[in-house]
């Protein structure tokens, strides 16, 4: 049976500890997609993305060879597919193609 872990109910130490855990699995199967990665240009797409959001971004940037950290046109494709997920986006236009469509 799946667990699930309240983020809410844990103190801000057990919060960092987990943060920080997650941060050293970023490149990795184990990531977990609590911890931020990407760089400047998919920083926004990161930030207010989910955790299925950051680790399906995760997986599909490790699946395809690349660094979580980079930037490139590839790079831009991955994320460009999961901006289009994310409902907190609507009415912002995303660099690749220069709209959300």
């Amino acid at each position: 049976m799946p667990q699930v872990l309240n983020m809410d109910t844990l103190s801000h130490d057990a919060t960092m500890a987990l943060y920080r855990l997650d941060k050293s699995f970023i490149g990795t199967e184990d990531y977990m997609g609590l911890a931020d990665f990407g760089n400047q240009s998919h920083k926004l797409v990161i930030r207010y993305a989910t955790t299925y959001t950051k680790r399906l971004i995760h997986k599909k940037l490790i699946e395809a060879g690349l660094d979580p950290f980079g930037d490139s046109p590839r790079h831009d494709s991955i994320y460009h597919l999961a901006y289009k997920r994310q409902p907190a986006f609507k009415g912002y236009a995303f660099r690749v193609g220069g709209s959300d469509k």
